[in-house]
């Protein structure tokens, strides 16, 4: 075949593409059997935790690391690293609502974004994902009292209203979230736009839920 010269520092070496192409094959199939034998013994320790954990009086703290660990034996662009991480957001959340700790509130937010990373628009998790998001977000303005952690909230609501249109189910719950966060922000600013929009979102919500609904 042609000859190809590769300039390797201060010398030449001279192969052909046979045998650069034998190369490439070999390290590819390397990689793919390194990331298998991750996503293998990820997996393994995920199921075998997870029984351990259920097992567990304090099974948050078991998920948590459990979930935490198999991330990081996960590569990075396994299947399931998206659910992965929204699992371990709701661990997260439930450990912030018994220690109310600021950084397992960040740890969960930082776990969300990277989610939606890897979720676009139509993509299972991806509305629920957001939603958790905006509520974490209204988590954190609530001790941070930050206009930019109450804007950064407003626009995960309303990402998240987008994503459930007229007849998702559960469109209701996003009008109220979004309504309570505009509800905010007019305490704030006094904004007539603010008020007129939360009530419009509000009568929508209203329409939703006939007399007697249990919200």
């Amino acid at each position: 075949g042609d000859i190809v010269a590769v300039e390797q520092s201060d010398r030449i070496a001279v192969t052909t593409p046979e045998a650069s192409g034998a190369r490439f094959g070999l390290s590819q199939v390397w990689g793919t059997l390194i990331n298998f034998t991750r996503s293998a013994v990820g997996l393994l320790c995920y199921r075998v935790g997870h029984y351990i954990a259920t097992k567990r009086q304090d099974s948050i703290e078991a998920r948590a690391w459990l979930l935490t660990w198999v991330l990081y034996i996960f590569p990075a662009n396994h299947p399931r690293r998206a659910s992965l991480l929204y699992e371990l957001a709701l661990v997260l959340r439930d450990r912030y609502n018994r220690h109310r700790s600021p950084h397992n509130l960040e740890e969960r937010i930082r776990a969300l974004r990277e989610t939606l990373t890897l979720c676009p628009p139509g993509h299972p998790i991806c509305d629920v994902s957001l939603d958790l998001l905006a509520l974490s977000l209204a988590d954190r303005y609530n001790h941070s009292r930050s206009l930019d952690d109450l804007q950064d909230m407003l626009l995960a609501h309303r990402e998240t209203l987008e994503l459930r249109p007229p007849g998702h189910a559960y469109r209701n719950n996003s009008l109220i979230h979004l309504a309570n966060a505009l509800s905010d922000r007019y305490n704030l600013s006094g904004s007539p736009e603010d008020l007129e929009e939360m009530l419009r979102l509000y009568r929508e919500s209203l329409e939703l839920c006939p007399v007697g609904h249990k919200e």
